[in-house]
């Protein structure tokens, strides 16, 4: 799993919003935590390329995902 995990941060192209998702389906809370700090206002845009991604993430998350994530997008936006 470590293999696996180190790949995922540091060269896997998913989009933030996936590796938080993995992060948290695995139970891994310093990296879920670290990564949703990390996340900028580009990594919740939902245009282009990434809606798809982005959209199909949000649908696995779950509810604690999604409120955690709210409140992430909460503090960069502004509002939800």
């Amino acid at each position: 799993m470590n293999r696996c995990f180190r790949f995922l941060m540091t060269k896997s192209e998913k989009s933030a919003i996936s590796k938080y998702r993995l992060a948290h389906q695995c139970g891994i809370i310093g990296r879920k935590e670290q990564i949703l700090k990390e996340m900028t206002k580009e990594d919740f845009l939902i245009v282009g390329v990434n809606y798809m991604d982005n959209y199909s993430e949000n649908n696995k998350l779950g509810v604690d995902g999604m409120k955690e994530l709210g409140d992430r997008h909460k503090k960069l936006f502004g509002t939800m």
